[in-house]
């Protein structure tokens, strides 16, 4: 329909898309639109549907409108001409044809009010009025609003970037309610004055609560990071500010981003990935909840894991607030669950968001009268992992042998394993590592793609196949169809986010059984290839099972499936095998039970780090 509108002006918009039409009343043909800028590609949309949009641009320093569209021969998403009694031009456009607007005509203001330097300095030397908006001009002589030149952020490659496109693709997130785009002084830039790009989010929290989302911080980073992977390089926003308040606005609904960027500036936000939220009062209700029993244990747990947690109020986030990452927070969880002898739901955990959420959650599966136990003592992982058994659902089918289905479901990675080598021109190098090792033991493979496992496990011989199994997160394996894939890759549907301790339980009661343990360090997709931080989860049921880890190195697989893509597109894959390692190598007695996990990750994560690197050189 946009086509026939602009090629022979005929507008079928409610023949073809009546219901539209109907949702708007059946009978609304023309939207106005003014006092704010309107997005081009919206008001594109809104034309291809059949409507028409007439929108004026004008300032209060005009007196009203000084350019307009007509009903006929503007172009879609411009403001049009300008008005009989104005003339507009641009000044000093830059290499994308933006420049400021300047605006002259008997409605243009002669200053402002006891503020004669203000006025002064509005208007060009030869009378223009600069109207802070930078704009261009098509081949129509029709006027683009592309943003605000105070707005405009210069990087050091000399881009300039107009931040409100920018939020516009970035608020495509579900789980982003609101989003600034920034530009702070860039102190490490070559370029004097130049800036980078900050965004200051406010997450979704009743999107990330239906969804059963528990790490907020980190799942808002990975869905903007997959949006950026859709932008160009200088375009992509690498730090974040995360609010848990609305962020301030005018009477008008406008940003104001002026306060955010003094408010990121002076407090030093700009360097780091940090919340800000505004004093807290406490009321007799939240004094009363952080009293209670359990109150008292949450606030213990949280402050084991929290090193500046001096004021804990009920409204705070765990993650955003209080600085928890994944595992800390699944930590406060599992010592929860120590200290009242209970096992949470995953997902009613999942929805805990607030230390309130918390309590509330810890009075609703104990009671409110209910003691803890010594919330001050450790977590005993040796103990945890070395008496759990198979009392839970989720690892019974790990356990099964099911020698028909193994059979035929290794056929097909056979098969797979085939494509994958002229396809991906598969390199594997090493497997005799693999093939040398006798169960139980732990694989430990970087992790880039959703393919991984799968392309990895094509490889196994039948014996280490028939045994492996995984612990994933469970919201992944809910549809039918996930499930036949869980039963393929001999999946253990536990988040280990949300309920760390029996994920740990799982894993080693495969472990205690014979199984061979594939598990993924560092518990996310890395999108660009390079290795992200890893998780102590293998190093606990390595140091505490007394098995060896087999480090293997993928590279090259987040090319064939990108993160956040649709696609899958052919790309050079390589695996290596590394050489198998026992904690108690390279342990010392005197070591602390988390200087031991850190300790054997770190190496686990250097002879990773060190095979990639031989690989791509």
């Amino acid at each position: 329909n946009g086509f026939l509108r602009d090629t022979f002006n005929i507008n079928l918009g409610k023949k073809m898309f009546g219901k539209v039409h109907d949702g708007f009343g059946g009978k609304l043909d023309i939207t106005i639109s003014a006092g704010s800028r309107f997005d081009e590609k919206i008001a594109r949309e809104y034309y291809a549907l059949g409507f028409t949009i007439i929108q004026g641009y004008g300032l209060t320093e005009t007196c009203g409108a000084v350019a307009s569209t007509r009903f006929e021969g503007s172009s879609v998403g411009s403001v049009g001409k300008a008005v009989n009694y104005a003339e507009i031009k641009l000044g000093e456009p830059n290499e994308d044809g933006a420049g400021e607007v300047l605006i002259k005509g008997k409605m243009v203001f002669s200053g402002y009010y006891k503020n004669p330097e203000a006025g002064k300095d509005a208007f060009t030397a030869d009378g223009w009025f600069k109207s802070g908006d930078l704009g261009k001009l098509d081949t129509n002589g029709d006027l683009f609003i592309v943003g605000r030149s105070k707005d405009v952020i210069v990087l050091p490659n000399g881009k300039n970037i107009h931040p409100e496109d920018l939020e516009v693709h970035y608020s495509k997130s579900p789980l982003i309610e609101e989003i600034c785009i920034l530009g702070v002084k860039d102190e490490k830039a070559a370029t004097a004055g130049a800036e980078k790009l900050v965004a200051v989010a406010v997450p979704d929290f009743a999107y990330l609560k239906q969804n059963n989302i528990a790490n907020s911080k980190e799942a808002v980073r990975y869905d903007l990071d997959n949006l950026g992977r859709s932008l160009p390089e200088y375009q992509r926003v690498r730090q974040y500010v995360i609010h848990t308040e609305p962020l301030p606005r005018t009477a008008t609904r406008k940003i104001k981003r002026f306060e955010l960027q003094k408010r990121i500036e002076s407090e030093g936000l700009g360097d780091q990935d940090i919340s800000h939220r505004k004093p807290l009062e406490f009321s007799g209700a939240d004094n009363a909840l952080l009293e209670s029993n359990a109150g008292r244990a949450v606030i213990s747990a949280i402050k084991k894991n929290v090193k500046d947690a001096e004021t804990i109020h009920p409204t705070m986030n765990l993650e955003i607030d209080l600085g928890l990452d994944s595992l800390s927070r699944a930590e406060v969880f599992a010592a929860l669950e120590q200290a009242f002898a209970t096992e949470f739901d995953g997902d009613e955990a999942a929805q805990a968001l607030t230390v309130g959420d918390t309590i509330k959650l810890v009075q609703n599966r104990v009671g409110e009268t209910e003691t803890a136990g010594d919330i001050s003592m450790d977590l005993n992982w040796g103990k945890i992992v070395r008496e759990a058994t198979a009392d839970f659902p989720e690892v019974q089918g790990v356990l099964q042998n099911r020698p028909i289905f193994r059979g035929f479901a290794f056929a097909v990675y056979k098969v797979f394993n085939l494509f994958c080598r002229g396809f991906m021109s598969l390199e594997v190098s090493n497997i005799e590592e693999l093939k040398k090792m006798k169960r139980p033991f732990l694989i430990c493979p970087n992790h880039q793609s959703f393919l991984d496992p799968f392309v990895l496990t094509s490889n196994y011989p039948f014996d280490i196949y028939r045994n492996i199994f995984h612990v994933g997160a469970s919201q992944f394996f809910r549809s039918s169809f996930m499930q036949w894939v869980a039963k393929m890759l001999s999946v253990v549907p536990i988040d280990p986010d949300t309920q760390l301790m029996k994920a740990m339980k799982a894993g080693a009661v495969g472990l205690k059984n014979g199984k061979v343990l594939n598990i993924y360090p560092e518990g996310e997709r890395a999108f660009d290839g390079n290795i992200h931080e890893f998780k102590k989860g293998a190093a606990i049921l390595a140091t505490e099972l007394d098995l060896p880890i087999l480090p293997v190195a993928l590279d090259g697989l987040h090319k064939v499936w990108a993160r956040g893509s649709g696609r899958i597109r052919p790309a050079k894959v390589k695996i290596r095998f590394g050489k198998a390692f026992y904690a108690k190598d390279f342990l010392r007695a005197e070591m602390s039970d988390e200087e031991k996990y850190d300790a054997v990750i770190k190496h686990l994560k250097l002879t990773i780090e060190t095979m990639i690197n031989e690989m791509r050189n």
